[in-house]
């Protein structure tokens, strides 16, 4: 070990002893009667202050005389018996001198690879972005690993933009360089290993500064052609107003790891090119809170899904039944009409057969069941497999 030799006459632990100065009078002595304070009260004993000298050297000194970890303890507290000593702070000190190392202590910059990739494992989501400033080669370190967000939120306003990795808001307003937040989303969604539960995305519109929206939607449609994979997400929520945002959008997910799309918004949608996609056509389930222009005969690959519509006519429904009664995924689904049903019309023209249960009828030549609610302007399509589960 680098040091004094361990027969040295030379008993470092005195010498450092009669260098020490007088306690101060606010000190607490270190063994005072009673079951309040012991031996192993944790306080500090490296705290480089008037009234408390840093006797790490004393450590150093015991293990160069070749003294036991515990008779160092004992005889420092003797020898600072106004003090609290830490006995873990010592264990530390005694092991690492004894391992042949001196006063550096380990720090972060220390830990290899895979320690660190663990701790940021560890990591809550805010402890995660705040490690991420640290320096430049942290943060790329740090984003070469599966990073922890679950779900993502990115919700574009008139006058800022709100960026949510799982719990934790982030908020950009227009007049501090918003730019900031696309930076943050580009490390976020550029990573290959991210995996998200969800991803939401709502545009809102404003009459006055519709302009600043559209500038920021366009600069998230760039980010999102710049990626050269696509985006890991189980489940995909958008709102917005226009049909090319919702197409951008589900081009960059992964196919077949998509389950659940949810489109809301306040205008119609041409829908026809979404139901060609393969995000589309591999997801299991979807909610449509939109007036769509698509035939909802197209959703019928889907193993559930809930639907607005304007209207509903009969020749329209028939389509509906048709290509459920054909689909082998199809479970249930649940149609929001705007203008109430002629709800005697349909069981007339479609031959239903009502059953036990309040407005539920079976429909024939296939093995699935319609269910009106009491607005007339709901219904629910299930198989029977699924309704006795």
């Amino acid at each position: 070990m680098t040091g004094l030799p361990s027969n040295s006459p030379f008993d470092f632990s005195k010498r450092f002893r009669m260098m020490t100065i007088s306690i101060g009078s606010k000190s607490i002595p270190r063994r005072l009667e009673g079951e309040k304070y012991h031996r192993n009260k944790i306080f500090p004993i490296f705290t480089y202050s008037r009234d408390l000298p840093d006797i790490r050297g004393c450590i150093l000194s015991d293990v160069i005389n070749g003294k036991s970890a515990e008779k160092s303890m004992d005889d420092l507290c003797d020898a600072f018996n106004n003090h609290y000593i830490d006995k873990e702070d010592h264990a530390y000190w005694f092991k690492r001198f004894e391992n042949g190392h001196l006063f550096t202590r380990v720090t972060f910059s220390d830990f290899p690879e895979d320690i660190v990739a663990e701790i940021v494992g560890k990591c809550d989501i805010k402890s995660y972005l705040e490690l991420r400033k640290v320096s430049h080669g942290l943060r790329t370190f740090i984003d070469q690993l599966k990073p922890p967000y679950r779900n993502i939120k990115i919700h574009i306003w008139p006058y800022q933009i709100n960026l949510s990795f799982n719990d934790v808001l982030l908020e950009y307003s227009h007049s501090q360089e918003p730019e900031v937040a696309f930076e943050e989303l580009k490390f976020a969604l550029r990573n290959p290993k991210l995996q998200l539960k969800t991803l939401r995305l709502v545009w809102y519109r404003s009459p006055f500064r519709d302009e600043i929206v559209r500038r920021y939607t366009k600069m998230f449609d760039n980010l999102l052609n710049s990626l050269n994979h696509k985006i890991h997400v189980e489940h995909c929520s958008i709102s917005v107003e226009e049909e090319e945002g919702v197409i951008s959008v589900l081009k960059c997910l992964k196919p077949g790891t998509l389950e659940m799309v949810t489109l809301t918004g306040g205008l119609s949608h041409e829908n026809n090119q979404i139901s060609t996609l393969e995000q589309w056509k591999q997801a299991k389930h979807a909610k449509i809170g939109i007036v769509l222009r698509v035939p909802i005969k197209h959703l019928s690959h889907f193993t559930t899904f809930e639907v607005d519509t304007a209207s509903l006519f009969t020749v329209d429904l028939e389509e509906i039944v048709d290509a459920l009664s054909k689909s082998t995924n199809f479970e249930s689904c649940h149609i929001n009409t705007a203008v109430a049903l002629d709800t005697k019309r349909i069981e007339r023209e479609l031959k239903l057969q009502s059953t036990s249960l309040p407005r539920e009828y079976s429909i024939p030549n296939s093995d699935l069941f319609i269910q009106f609610f009491l607005n007339r302007q709901s219904f629910q399509i299930h198989k029977k497999s699924h309704l006795d589960i």
